[in-house]
């Protein structure tokens, strides 16, 4: 019982992880576009 709720938080976690990692690169590759878009 302890175990499946630590396997479950820990899916938790690293569907946050990946969450934020694509968060991440969105963010990062809209400022590469705003960066372009200014320097053009």
């Amino acid at each position: 019982m302890a175990t499946d709720a630590a396997g479950d938080a820990g899916g938790d976690l690293t569907r946050l992880h990946y969450v934020g990692v694509a968060l991440a690169a969105v963010t990062g590759a809209i400022h590469l576009v705003l960066g372009a878009g200014a320097l053009a």
